[in-house]
């Protein structure tokens, strides 16, 4: 489905097949995510999380596994929402410049494409169950827990 500014994002996304990670918004078929970088809730005052030590830790470990799983995010100060204007062109040119990405599962690396490997080890082909993580290895996660 395509909105005004191509396919439609998904919000609170997410990405990685083992953590609980979201971006605000993504556009999984280009792999781009937007997110937007804010202070506290309820108190315009106060550093949000994101702007702490541990909460730029956290983001750092959260963007780097992003980009190992192909993904471009795009940042945005929620103290510029009258940009927002301006940020949609943005999010247009990136995704007219991008191509679509098939999905590829994190743990096999099968895509829609191919998935050769997964009927291989049990003779039926995958499907997916999350964002970069087929139902042959979602199968596999859970007998291992």
């Amino acid at each position: 489905m395509f909105g005004p500014i191509g396919p439609d994002p998904q919000s609170e996304f997410r990405f990685h097949p083992t953590r609980g990670w979201k971006f605000d918004f993504a556009f999984p078929s280009h792999k781009l995510a937007i997110e937007i970088q804010g202070r506290a809730r309820g108190n315009p005052d106060a550093p949000g999380r994101h702007q702490t030590v541990d909460g730029i830790r956290r983001d750092c470990e959260k963007n780097n596994a992003a980009v190992a799983l192909g993904w471009r995010v795009l940042y945005f100060p929620a103290t510029d929402k009258q940009k927002a204007r301006q940020w949609v062109e943005l999010v247009q040119e990136t995704l007219i410049a991008l191509p679509l990405v098939p999905d590829e599962c994190a743990v096999c690396g099968c895509t829609e494409e191919d998935c050769s490997q997964c009927v291989e080890k049990t003779g039926e082909p995958c499907s997916w169950v999350a964002p970069g993580l087929c139902s042959a290895c979602a199968d596999q996660k859970v007998g291992q827990r």
